[in-house]
């Protein structure tokens, strides 16, 4: 795909998570990133004493885009509800 298209894929995508703020990063390949720094939800969790509420935000980011995104394959190494300074949320078209 072009990278006009991937990027108004990729905007479109993040621009569901009203809860987080990031950056968008497309690669020349084909994988692009959105790097949350910060997350309401994540936030909210630590501050009600309830970590474990921020873990499953995360794994319904899983869910849904396992659903919802059949154009891409999701997957993360850290998020800021594990104790990470940031969220990775990584994706690669399939093919």
């Amino acid at each position: 795909l072009p990278t006009g298209v991937k990027l108004k894929l990729l905007r479109r995508v993040t621009a569901r998570f009203h809860n987080a703020q990031g950056d968008i990063h497309l690669s020349n390949s084909d994988e692009f990133s959105f790097t949350v720094s910060a997350c309401h939800f994540s936030a909210y969790s630590q501050q009600l004493g309830l970590p474990q509420l921020g873990k499953l935000f995360c794994q319904a980011d899983e869910q849904f885009f396992a659903k919802h995104q059949p154009d891409v394959v999701f997957f993360r190494s850290k998020t800021l509800a594990s104790g990470d300074h940031e969220c990775d949320f990584c994706f690669r078209w399939r093919e």
